[in-house]
Order: C-alpha cells, then structure tokens, then sequence
C-alpha cells in the first residue's frame, strides 16, 4: 500500500477533498449567510484608494554618521530602528477613533 495519507492516516489523501460530513451542523444556515445583502442596502459606496508608493529604494549607510547626514537632508528622523519612510514625510492618517453612525 504505497499510496500517500493524510495526516491523520484515516483515507488517502486524492480522496480526503471529496469527503462531505453530513452531520456535521453548519454555524449558520443560508438565510443567515446570505442576510447581509438586506442589512448592505443603502450603505455609501466605498473606495479604496491606492497608497502603495510609486518606487522603494533600500539606502545603505556605511555609518551612523552618514545615517544621520541623510536624515538631515530629507528632513526626517532616521534611528537604527527605521525601516522606512516617506519622502516627502507623509502625513499618517489615523482611523482608529471614527465610526459610522446614522440619525434615525
């Protein structure tokens, strides 16, 4: 019996995609799943804008020194902890303390 098994060795692995428990209870029945195209009705468009940069550039810095120079021409904060920047410096939105609400 050369065949490969599934982990748990109960049935070869081609066949353990077509198994279906049909015991097994859904969390949810299809009226649930399918409730929020009711509950979405009216809701404002949204769209997401593109905020991935035009081009990355890895910069390495030979010393700290020199670290500290370019920081200083680009007008921004470089530590040994910086990954990255924007340049020009981006202004980082925060959208943590909004919500949406309606006036009923």
């Amino acid at each position: 019996m050369d065949r490969e098994m599934s982990e748990d060795k109960r049935m070869p692995l081609e066949q353990q995609e077509d198994v279906v428990d049909e015991d097994q209870m859904k969390l949810f029945d299809d009226s649930e799943t399918e409730r929020w195209r009711e509950e979405w009705q009216g809701m404002p468009e949204f769209i997401q804008e593109d905020l991935t940069p035009f081009q990355s550039v890895i910069i390495h810095f030979e010393t700290e020194q020199d670290r500290r120079v370019f920081g200083k021409l680009i007008n921004q904060t470089l530590t040994y902890k910086t990954k990255s920047v924007w340049y020009p410096k981006a202004k980082i939105g925060r959208f943590t303390d909004k919500q949406f609400t309606t006036e009923q």
